[in-house]
C-alpha cells in the first residue's frame, strides 16, 4: 500500500488550523494524517472480534490510542470500541452498531475496505509517525508564538524546552489504551517479573511508591541511606532481605556535606557504581525544568531506587488535590511502567508530646498520625515508620520500626532497633508489650485483665471482633494487644466465647 497523507474531507477532520501552521505544515490545508489507515485499522479491530477472538480485540486496542487518530469519525470510533470492551461486551460488526451507537453504514464501510488482519502492522508504524508529525508542529507553532511575543525571557524559554522535553519523553505512552481490559485468563497466566523486587516480597518493587515516617530527628534519613547501602552490597535491611543489589538515587534538601560525609564514611564499601545524592536543593517537582533535569539524570545512570527527602519540601500542607498532583509530577520525571523505579518518600508524624503523655500507636492508626494529607498514604503501597523506644530522651538511639500498611506483602512484626550510621542492629529481649502499654501514673503497668474484658462485654453484648478491638482501644488500649488479648490462643481464650455466626461475649460464670 502506497502510504501517502491523505487530505481527506474537511467535514471529517478536526479543526486544527492557524496562519502560523498553514506557515509551516508542507500540507497547508489540513496536517498531515491519513482517513484510509485509520479506516483500516478501526475495520482490523471490528472484524477480528467476528473473525478471530476477542483477545486480537484487545491486543488490537492495546496498541492504538486517541491521538493517532485525526478524522473525527475515527476518533469516535475508536473510544466506542475502547468503552465496549471496558463494559464487557463482546466487540464485532453488530455490537458496533446495535450497542455502541455507530453507523451500520460506517461499519459496513470499514469493515469492508480492509484486505486480511494482517493490514493492521503495515499500517499501524506510519500511524504513529502521522501523529507524531501533527504533534511536532503543533510544539513549533507554540515555539514560533513564544518568539513573537512583545517580552520573552531565558527562563520563558528554558522552561518551555523542558516541558516539550517532558513531553517527548511522555511519547512512548501514547500507544496505551485509554481503558486496558484484562481477562481472568490473562491474569491467571501472569507472572511477576521477580527483578523488580528489591526489598522483601513486593514490600518495595519498581513501579511503586513507598513511604518512611517518624518524628523529626529520630533518623529517617539515617534509615533511608542504610537502605542505599543495603542496595550497593546486599544483605538485608531492617529485617526485610534484598532481593538483589539496586542503585538508588538520594534526592534531598535536608542534609549537608559534613552530614552526608559522616554518613557515608560508615560505609565504605559504598561506590558510585550504585549509590548517588545530591546535596540540600530545592525539591522542585513543580518546574518542568527540575522534572526534565532528573529524568536527563535517569537516562544517563538509570537507578532502581529514588529516594525523596522530604515529602514536606513538596507539598508543605497542601490540599489532597496539590498532593496527588505532586505524585503525577514525580511520575512524569521517570519512565513508565516496570521501567519505572521503586520510589521511597521520607515524610513526618505530626508533632505529640512526649514523656509520661505520649502512647505509641500501632498499625494502621499510624496511617492518621502522617502529617499532611492522606493522599500520601493512600498513593503508597508500603507505609514504614518509625517511633521512639523512649519518647521522653530523645537521645536514646532506641527506636521501634514496623510497617503500617502493606497492600503487595505481609509485613514482618514490629521489632526495636538500635540505630545506627551504615546498619541499625536489633534491641534483644525488647518488651514490645510493655512498650505499647507504658506505666500509667502510679507506676504499675497498663495490661489487659478480666474485668476490662467483662466491662465491654456485659452479660447478653456479643461483639465482632473489629468492635470488641474498638471498645478496649477505648478503653486506653493499644489495639495490637487488643487483637492478642481476643485472639484464640490468648491468655483468655477459655473465658472468650466465639457464636457460630463469630461474634464473641464474655463468660460471667
Amino acid at each position: 500500500m502506497k502510504r501517502k497523507p491523505s487530505q481527506g474531507r474537511a467535514a471529517d477532520a478536526r479543526p486544527f488550523s492557524s496562519p502560523a501552521m498553514a506557515a509551516l505544515s508542507p500540507f497547508p490545508d489540513l496536517p498531515p494524517h491519513s482517513d484510509e489507515e485509520e479506516q483500516l485499522v478501526i475495520g482490523c479491530v471490528i472484524d477480528a472480534g467476528g473473525s478471530t477472538s476477542q483477545n486480537q480485540v484487545d491486543a488490537f486496542l492495546g496498541r492504538l490510542s486517541l491521538g493517532l487518530f485525526y478524522v473525527e469519525e475515527h476518533r469516535k470510533a475508536f473510544e466506542c470500541l475502547v468503552n465496549l470492551r471496558a463494559k464487557g461486551h463482546a466487540v464485532d460488526a453488530m455490537t458496533s452498531w446495535s450497542i455502541g451507537g455507530l453507523a451500520r453504514g460506517y461499519v459496513d464501510r470499514v469493515v469492508g475496505s480492509i484486505p486480511s488482519l494482517g493490514v493492521f502492522d503495515n499500517v499501524l508504524p506510519h500511524l504513529q509517525e502521522l501523529a507524531h508529525r501533527r504533534w511536532i508542529l503543533r510544539k513549533a507553532v507554540e515555539l514560533r508564538e513564544l518568539a513573537s511575543a512583545p517580552a520573552v525571557t531565558l527562563d520563558d524559554t528554558k522552561a518551555r524546552l523542558a516541558e516539550l522535553y517532558e513531553a517527548t519523553e511522555k511519547a512512548d505512552r501514547k500507544g496505551q489504551p485509554l481503558i486496558e481490559v484484562l481477562t481472568p485468563e490473562a491474569i491467571r497466566q501472569y507472572q511477576p517479573d521477580p527483578s523488580t523486587y528489591l526489598v522483601g516480597e513486593d514490600m518495595i518493587t519498581r513501579g511503586d511508591f513507598s513511604v518512611l515516617a517518624g518524628w523529626q530527628g529520630l533518623g529517617k534519613s539515617m534509615l533511608s541511606k542504610n537502605l542505599a547501602f543495603a542496595g550497593a552490597r546486599g544483605g538485608n535491611w531492617m529485617g526485610y532481605p534484598c532481593k538483589r543489589k539496586f542503585r538508588t538515587f538520594i534526592l534531598q534538601g535536608e542534609d549537608n556535606r559534613k552530614r552526608l560525609k559522616a554518613e557515608f564514611t560508615a560505609a565504605p564499601w559504598v561506590t558510585s557504581d550504585h549509590v548517588r545524592f545530591t546535596p540540600p536543593i530545592p525539591l522542585a517537582f513543580g518546574n518542568p525544568s527540575f522534572r526534565a533535569e532528573l529524568r536527563r539524570y535517569y537516562d544517563s545512570w538509570p537507578f532502581d531506587l529514588l529516594i525523596i527527602d522530604n515529602w514536606t519540601d513538596i507539598s508543605g500542607e497542601q490540599a489532597s488535590s496539590d498532593a496527588a498532583e505532586a505524585f503525577n509530577q514525580i511520575r512524569d520525571c521517570l519512565p513508565y511502567g516496570d521501567q519505572m523505579p521503586a520510589v521511597l518518600i521520607l515524610a513526618h508524624l505530626r508533632k505529640q508530646r512526649g514523656g509520661d503523655h505520649w502512647r505509641p500507636k500501632m498499625g494502621r492508626e499510624l496511617m492518621h498520625e502522617l502529617s499532611g494529607t492522606l493522599a500520601l498514604t493512600s498513593k503508597a503501597r508500603t507505609v514504614f515508620v518509625i517511633q521512639p523506644v523512649d519518647a521522653s530522651d530523645m537521645d536514646n538511639q532506641g527506636i521501634v520500626f514496623q510497617c503500617a500498611k502493606a497492600n503487595n506483602e505481609q509485613p514482618i512484626a514490629p521489632g526495636a532497633w538500635t540505630r545506627a550510621m551504615g546498619a541499625c542492629t536489633p534491641i534483644a529481649n525488647f518488651d514490645l508489650d510493655a512498650w505499647m502499654n507504658p506505666a500509667e501514673d502510679n507506676g504499675a503497668r497498663k495490661v489487659i485483665r478480666e474485668q476490662h474484658l467483662a466491662k465491654i462485654m456485659p452479660p447478653g453484648v456479643r461483639l465482632t471482633r473489629k468492635r470488641a478491638v474498638e471498645a478496649l482501644e477505648d478503653e486506653g488500649f493499644a489495639q495490637q494487644t487488643a487483637y492478642k488479648a481476643l485472639s484464640g490462643d490468648g491468655k483468655f481464650a477459655d473465658r472468650i466465647v466465639t457464636g457460630s455466626d463469630g461474634l464473641l461475649s464474655w463468660s460471667h460464670d
